[in-house]
């Protein structure tokens, strides 16, 4: 499995969604988590599965609300990824990149 880079570039204060679909993955997925970092590796917000990410079948729908961007600052370099967990330890990072608002 590889780490696809993909960044993600809207309006500040707007409703984003995207989907990440796994391509012949056997994995049984229990968790999934985006996390938005600053230049600093401070982390802005987080979205989790039931809360902002949807499963459906070998795919992952993230909402990102107008409440999340609202206090982000365009001048600054933002980071995501979305680290999925499997078994009873691991985890899989399918997508990362910039976040630019």
């Amino acid at each position: 499995m590889k780490t696809q880079i993909k960044n993600i570039s809207f309006t500040k204060g707007d409703t984003y969604s995207f989907k990440v679909t796994l391509v012949n993955s056997e994995l049984d997925i229990n968790g999934a988590t985006l996390t938005v970092k600053d230049n600093t590796e401070k982390i802005i917000f987080t979205k989790e599965l039931d809360n902002g990410i949807v499963k459906q079948d070998n795919s992952f729908i993230v909402t990102i609300k107008p409440a999340d961007t609202r206090d982000l600052n365009a001048t600054i370099q933002y980071t995501y990824d979305l680290e999925l967990n499997y078994g009873t330890d691991d985890t899989f990072t399918p997508v990362k990149g910039l976040f630019e608002i």
